[in-house]
């Protein structure tokens, strides 16, 4: 993200431009920084910590895919019938698996 900054001031002479795609890949990113930081100071256990990392599939994935159904921006090209189903399905069934490991998980005690 940083250095797709560095590139868009060169190109079009700004290093920052609101659009839509850039603010989701910096949601991911201070997604990840929140993680990472909040398990350095040691405020969660490592199984929030490993739910808050499964997550970040989801995430990424709405930033990836999810931003192209708003229609807004330079990067919008998921008009398509059919990709808010798909992107609602891998959403549903990312969050299904980590919710099958978190049960498992916790009857191991593993964590």
């Amino acid at each position: 993200t940083l250095l797709g900054g560095f590139w868009a001031d060169v190109a079009w002479g700004r290093f920052w431009g609101w659009d839509p795609k850039e603010n989701a890949a910096l949601f991911v990113i201070l997604w990840a920084m929140l993680a990472f930081h909040l398990r350095a100071a040691r405020l969660i256990k490592p199984f929030v910590f490993a739910a808050l990392a499964a997550l970040s599939l989801p995430v990424v994935g709405i930033s990836w895919f999810g931003v192209n159904l708003l229609g807004a921006g330079l990067h919008s090209y998921g008009f398509e019938s059919g990709t808010a189903i798909a992107v609602a399905g891998f959403v549903i069934a990312d969050a299904a698996v980590i919710a099958g490991l978190a049960v498992l998980a916790a009857r191991r005690r593993s964590f």
